[in-house]
């Protein structure tokens, strides 16, 4: 009980902070001892005066007082450290989308957010940092157990403990109600366009740029933006175009932040992969490319999205980041790769097909690596071959990006390292070869006749995907050859 006690003095501590920060803010106020009744005056006087009423809608930016960019200490004296903090803290302090796709449009064609709305990782996905409050024995375990995924994104997501309900303040002027869709598990591997109908829809109290969402774990989630300055319109209708199940529009949001944090992937062509938000695999899915004890779902796990100018344009629904052989071969690392035009797969008499390269073929930081450096080099995208279910050890990509043969074509064409002239003749040819028919089907392409000039960024984003069999780890020194 003493725990209960202490917990809810601390919200009522920072409610009333709340309160005599914004009060303060009032000349008149400032200076004296402001009342209850003066700071709720003002409050409400700012709400009339549209101050501070602004409603949070899909897309509202918010920080974490808990959130931080530094080391995660451990009891045993080790820490977890962000893989590249230093340019993260940089580029400012961690934010996270407040994601309120299942509410219908309303005023403005904004879907308003309201006070139910704290799922973890569908109104609210982790923080990709660590936290500034100490973890249980419990937890450390679970953290060192997940480390590889830790350094990527931070310890937050295996921390954090959202309440039921965001708080407002308790002004005199009342809050708007707006409908609210209530999200259940099993409608997010629905398409967007289909679930969206079928979320039963009740009135819910709204939430500003006031109200504040406590974590159990410590600290508390405040808006820095409410969302109304940026439109999701054309994102929405790109997901829906493109049969996005409810899950896979979490991406979205995703690139958004990638856009944030860095500005150049807004200029020129930028390819995001995500691992673990493909469509589930079914048994008639034969162009999956089929099974193998590593990736029992199908070999494509991936999905992948590819912008224009910070626009997007072009989308393939099954894509791999993962090699066939998880334990002997190379998986490069998450990260952001510059990519060129390149010839992959040459061979005596052939220069190879058009494809891209990325980090121009030098070094990339890899788990697994071949050669037990903790390197891999020659990584490319490029489509896939047969699945070497029967001899893992000869995979067909030993650590590249790739997408299936029925995909690549026109995708070469979309995104503009194939060149779409030539690609008209062979057109009607592709669609009739299969996986078996892979070695001649890339002749078809051959990069000195194919290949169109083209230089943009590749983005390899694992958040979404489960390692649970911890496939994912470094198996030489690090960062060194």
């Amino acid at each position: 009980m003493s725990e209960v006690y202490a917990y809810q003095e601390e919200k009522e501590k920072i409610q009333n902070e709340l309160k005599n920060i914004m009060a303060q803010e009032n000349s008149e106020l400032a200076g004296k001892g402001a009342t209850k009744e003066d700071v709720e005056k003002e409050i409400s006087r700012r709400l009339q005066d549209g101050i501070n009423d602004e409603y949070l809608v899909n897309g509202a930016i918010l920080g974490c007082t808990s959130a931080t960019w530094e080391d995660f200490p451990l009891s045993d004296g080790k820490a977890v450290k962000i893989d590249g903090k230093d340019e993260k803290q940089n580029k400012g302090e961690p934010t996270e989308y407040l994601r309120v796709l299942e509410n219908p449009m309303y005023t403005n064609d904004f879907c308003h957010a309201n006070v139910t709305d704290t799922r973890q990782e569908w109104n609210i996905l982790p923080f990709p940092c660590n936290c500034k409050e100490a973890a249980s024995r419990a937890q450390e375990e679970i953290i060192k157990t997940n480390k590889v995924d830790c350094q990527s994104h931070g310890v937050c997501k295996y921390l954090m403990n959202l309440e039921e309900e965001w708080e407002n303040i308790d002004f005199k002027t009342p809050y708007a109600e707006f409908p609210d869709g209530k999200m259940y598990s099993w409608l997010e591997e629905a398409q967007a366009v289909s679930t969206l109908d079928r979320i039963p829809l009740y009135k819910k109290t709204g939430i500003t740029m006031t109200s504040i969402l406590f974590c159990r774990h410590g600290g508390f989630i405040y808006p820095i933006t409410s969302g109304q300055t940026i439109l999701f319109n054309e994102w929405e209708a790109f997901a829906k175009k493109n049969y996005f199940t409810a899950r896979q529009c979490l991406a979205l949001f995703e690139i958004m932040n990638y856009f944030e944090s860095n500005p150049e992937l807004r200029q020129g062509t930028a390819i995001f992969v995500f691992e673990g938000l493909a469509t589930p695999f079914s048994e008639d899915g034969k162009e999956w490319n089929g099974i193998n004890t590593y990736h029992p779902n199908g070999q494509f796990g991936a999905i992948l999205i590819t912008t224009e100018d910070g626009v997007p344009k072009y989308a393939v629904m099954k894509a791999s980041t993962l090699p066939d052989n998880m334990e002997k071969t190379a998986t490069i690392c998450e990260g952001i790769y510059e990519v060129k035009d390149g010839a992959h797969s040459a061979e005596r008499g052939f220069e190879g097909y058009a494809a891209l390269w990325l980090n121009n073929n030098d070094n990339i930081l890899a788990y697994n690596s071949i050669t037990n450096n903790d390197y891999a080099r020659l990584i490319h995208f490029h489509m896939a071959g047969i699945v070497r279910s029967d001899d893992p050890l000869k995979p067909y990509s030993a650590g590249c990006i790739t997408i299936p043969m029925k995909d690549y074509l026109k995708f070469g064409v979309q995104v503009g390292f194939i060149n779409s002239k030539e690609a008209e003749n062979v057109r009607d040819l592709w669609e009739k070869y299969d996986v078996t028919q892979y070695v001649d089907a890339k002749k078809e392409i051959n990069y000195n006749t194919f290949k169109e000039d083209f230089n943009g960024y590749m983005v390899i984003d694992r958040q979404f995907y489960n390692d649970t069999k911890g496939y994912l780890k470094f198996n030489g020194p690090k960062g060194v050859e």
